[in-house]
């Protein structure tokens, strides 16, 4: 096996990755910790680390289709050292994204990729709105990115150089993240399929391939074994219905899924690696061209299959950050569609220009490239994780997210032979990155102003003595206080009687506004305001 010199950090590597760190740490000086209150799906997983730490037992309420071993262990460090709270969840989360921040760091480093360059790969991938607002919840994508992004450093150290010490690292990191969440299980195929590749009839090779795939699908099936005695079933990628929905379904219906979720995954690579595609060098005819063809073929299938604008959800909607999970949504501010459409147009041009920029360096040298068993492992990662999510069900933009340090990793390692960015170039790409982190900061501000005022509301009811069970007040509310019955449940279903409704909507038919709270939003600026309804004791019957 040819072995290759480990890129070694020198004294600006360390400067670059302490004024990031720094950067990094600064938000919640900026923003605060949050208040004392569930966000996004992070109920779920509270409720494993409380039990856990109450009775000893590991178990996973139903809403939970994740392992979630490694992500309820690392929470629960974080509560025993400060005290059960969704504050000290979050400070693991927090710790969690400072970990991806100087994994994505020194994965581009150790793949040739300049220090200032990689430094912009790694605070596009900290300060990116999907990281930021994650990284304000206890959900599983935070210690996930950061296992996966070590345990790629360690594997394609092994891949360049052959040292077993890495090979082990990586293995077990790889092994962590797959007991997080099933889809590391990419990590160990991309690995054996980027050896095999680059070295074919090397024993030593095949031999690592074995192990780390021998190990981690042993590690994670025991794993499934013990989590199907413990709690009655297995994790899962697709639900029993998704799945077989999707095989039964005509092709009409699997074709629409696969192009929305291929034409959301464009866009959001697009937008979320837009520093990097702005700082890259490459000539204009080509630049233009991809952006063309990625613009009209995006907005072709948009308007083929009646795709909403953005055309993906969950984390980022249309002039907001996070997902809203109470009524009334209609009368919050949204971004007006030719605007929606111009963002979207630049995600797609993004997109476009970054295969556009890999294809046009790696075809003509595609000999060196297959000799590359780093890069080939991050490509192949990249396509091991995609494609699963790919006809699934909902399919979010988070999934997406996982691929910004592997694959900007490959388009600014693929450029080192090109020439050096001008100065305008590599302002510009600062700027992009500028804006992105902006719209986070004022996003994720906006979400957790909007969360805490609802929880307010809610807070209150609950002091005055009504039951959490009479409320609709968003899964996070009601989930967070059902009785962890281990039978599946969802949306309203936590909920006994509707008697009150919590709502942006400032009138519910049949219902009378109880309370109601006002806040302030930055984007765009102005007020907005929170309401529970009670319902109306004259109403005959329930409102549909």
């Amino acid at each position: 096996m040819e072995q290759q010199a480990l890129v070694r950090f020198d004294a600006r590597d360390w400067r670059a990755l302490a004024l990031l760190l720094a950067g990094w740490f600064a938000l919640p000086l900026l923003l605060g910790v949050g208040a004392e209150i569930p966000l996004n799906d992070d109920w779920a997983y509270a409720h494993t680390v409380r039990t856990l730490l109450e009775t000893g037992e590991f178990r996973r309420p139903s809403w939970t289709w994740v392992p979630a071993i490694t992500h309820t262990a690392w929470g629960a460090l974080f509560a025993k050292l400060f005290g059960l709270s969704f504050v000290s969840l979050r400070a693991s989360s927090f710790v969690a994204g400072a970990l991806g921040l100087a994994g994505t760091f020194t994965l581009a480093r150790r793949c040739g990729v300049a220090t200032g360059a990689a430094a912009l790969l790694a605070a596009a991938y900290a300060f990116n709105p999907i990281h930021v607002h994650l990284t304000f919840t206890f959900m599983t994508e935070m210690p996930f990115f950061a296992l996966c992004i070590w345990s790629l450093v360690f594997l394609a150290d092994h891949a360049r150089s052959g040292g077993w010490g890495a090979l082990a690292a990586g293995v077990a990191l790889a092994i962590a993240a797959a007991l997080s969440r099933q889809t590391a299980l990419a990590l160990p195929a991309a690995f054996a399929a980027a050896l095999l590749v680059s070295r074919p009839f090397d024993k030593r090779a095949w031999l690592a391939a074995a192990l780390c795939g021998v190990a981690v699908a042993f590690a994670y099936l025991r794993a499934e074994d013990w989590l199907f005695a413990t709690g009655g079933r297995w994790s899962r990628l697709y639900s029993v219905r998704d799945a077989g929905k999707f095989i039964a379904d005509a092709q009409s219906s699997a074709l629409f899924h696969l192009v929305k979720h291929s034409v959301a995954s464009l866009v959001c690579l697009g937008w979320f690696l837009l520093p990097v595609v702005v700082r890259s060098v490459a000539p204009l005819r080509l630049r233009l061209a991809a952006s063309a063809l990625g613009v009209a073929l995006t907005s072709a299938l948009i308007l083929r299959f009646d795709l909403a604008l953005p055309p993906t959800y969950n984390i980022i909607w249309d002039l907001g950050v996070g997902p809203l999970t109470i009524r009334g949504t209609e009368f919050l501010p949204h971004a007006p569609v030719w605007l929606w459409w111009v963002i979207t147009a630049l995600g797609a041009a993004a997109g476009a220009e970054a295969i556009a920029l890999f294809l046009s360096r790696a075809l003509p040298k595609w000999r060196e490239l297959l000799k590359r068993a780093d890069l080939l492992l991050l490509l192949a990662f990249s396509v091991a994780f995609l494609l699963p999510h790919l006809p699934r069900a909902p399919f979010f933009d988070r999934y997406v997210f996982t691929l910004v340090a592997p694959l900007g990793v490959v388009l600014l390692a693929t450029a080192a032979a090109v020439a050096t960015p001008p100065m305008w170039r590599r302002f510009a790409s600062i700027c992009a990155l500028a804006l992105f982190a902006a719209f986070s900061v004022v996003g994720t501000r906006d979400y957790l102003a909007r969360s805490e005022a609802k929880w307010e509301l809610l807070t209150q009811l609950r002091a005055e003595g009504f039951d959490e069970r009479r409320v609709v007040g968003g899964v996070e509310y009601n989930g967070w206080f059902d009785d962890f019955d281990q039978q599946e449940r969802s949306g309203d279903k936590f909920v006994w009687d509707e008697e009150f409704v919590a709502s942006y909507a400032p009138s519910r038919e049949r219902y009378d506004v109880y309370a109601e709270k006002t806040y302030t939003r930055w984007l765009p600026p102005g007020e907005e305001t929170v309401y529970v309804h009670r319902r109306n004791p004259k109403a005959s019957a329930l409102p549909e």
